[in-house]
């Protein structure tokens, strides 16, 4: 699917600039190319993959924050409630 996708937008783009267009050279000129297209591809998942990694993190750490703020917070009021009664 990749590799297909790949030589169709070389079409698209020999088209756009006026070139012969030919499903031949097309498909030689991706062939040669087909490792710098995979790379690019593994380096956006790796990318997508970073950023969901440290959304993640960023969340849990807001929400540890939170519950530690939650307990500074609860904690002197369960000793008084306790006091009091």
């Amino acid at each position: 699917m990749m590799y297909a996708n790949a030589v169709i937008i070389k079409l698209l783009d020999d088209a756009n600039k006026g070139k012969e267009v030919s499903w031949r050279s097309a498909n030689i000129y991706v062939w040669q190319r087909k490792w710098s297209i995979i790379g690019l591809n593994i380096l956006i998942y790796l990318m997508l993959l970073a950023a969901m990694v440290s959304l993640i993190l960023v969340t849990v750490l807001l929400a540890f924050l939170t519950i530690g703020i939650g307990l500074i917070i609860l904690i002197p009021l369960f000793i008084a409630i306790v006091v009091i009664m």
